[in-house]
């Protein structure tokens, strides 16, 4: 699980997770073939979200460091991903201008939401996971 001691960093592909109590390498997750953007974690530590170039948002075990979901539908890079208060769907935005919400369980795009004339920078839910901006 990812606490409060952690914080991560993008290498280009890779993410690296530091224990900064420790101050050593905790961990390092390999799976995008292009740069990865952002990376966020779920509410409860269990779970990493990243998003890259390669227009795929991936779910991470941060036990584990494997990859739980692979998410595809975007046409263009991910610039942005966060988890719902109770970690059972991801907001994504994209460079294609869309916004999809995804499963986290299944992997499957729930909804996409067209209408922005420019890319998505971020997306955030809302407290109780029934909105996002």
């Amino acid at each position: 699980m990812i606490a409060d001691i952690y914080f991560w960093q993008i290498i280009m592909i890779d993410i690296i997770v530091w224990d900064i109590e420790k101050e050593c390498l905790h961990s390092k997750f390999k799976g995008h073939s292009k740069q990865v953007l952002v990376v966020t974690s779920s509410p409860d530590g269990s779970y990493l979200s990243s998003g890259s170039m390669d227009k795929t948002i991936r779910i991470w075990d941060t036990d584990k460091g494997v990859v739980l979901q692979t998410l595809k539908g975007h046409k263009k890079t991910v610039s942005s991903v966060i988890f719902s208060p109770d970690s059972r769907r991801i907001a994504s935005g994209s460079h294609d201008k869309t916004i999809r919400i995804w499963d986290t369980n299944t992997g499957s795009q729930l909804i996409r939401i067209r209408g922005h004339s420019h890319w998505i920078n971020t997306v955030d839910f809302c407290p109780f996971g029934l909105c996002v901006a």
